[in-house]
């Protein structure tokens, strides 16, 4: 499936679709635009993906995996999912 989110501007809910149901269950958190800025993360992502123009960087968090996405136009998405194993995360990302 080769779907890209154009620029970011979709609606909440279309971005929603681009996540796995079982991903998708476990999603907490989700934050666009500037509710998505991060401060320096303490550590290191455990995992970066870039696609594209797009870069995916991932934490393994306690019991949570935190994904920053950054677009190559500067607008980051932010999700936190509960219960999630970071490969999971990662083969989502790579088959997106």
């Amino acid at each position: 499936m080769d779907v890209r989110i154009d620029h970011l501007r979709m609606r909440s809910g279309e971005v929603g679709e681009l996540i796995p149901p079982r991903l998708r269950r476990r999603l907490v958190f989700r934050a666009k635009g500037l509710g998505a800025m991060m401060a320096k993360p303490r550590k290191r992502p455990d995992v970066v993906v870039r696609k594209g123009g797009d870069a995916f960087s991932v934490w393994r968090l306690g019991d949570e995996v935190v994904v920053l996405w950054e677009s190559s136009d500067g607008l980051p998405l932010l999700f936190n999912f509960k219960g999630v194993d970071i490969k999971e995360v990662e083969e989502w990302i790579k088959n997106m």
